[in-house]
């Protein structure tokens, strides 16, 4: 059976939006791990000025 017009077009936003929310969650983990990169580069430059 054949999908129609609107069902095409449903089923190709679906994807798209798969795929965005994909590269979403991987650009999510890369600035998440720079955040926790500065806060270690943070923790070791106040505990260098400390001392």
């Amino acid at each position: 059976m054949a999908l129609t017009f609107k069902q095409e077009m449903v089923s190709l936003k679906i994807d798209f939006l798969t795929k965005q929310r994909d590269y979403v969650v991987e650009q999510r983990t890369c600035l998440q791990n720079v955040v926790d990169d500065v806060n270690e580069v943070l923790e070791l430059a106040t505990s260098w000025l400390r001392n």
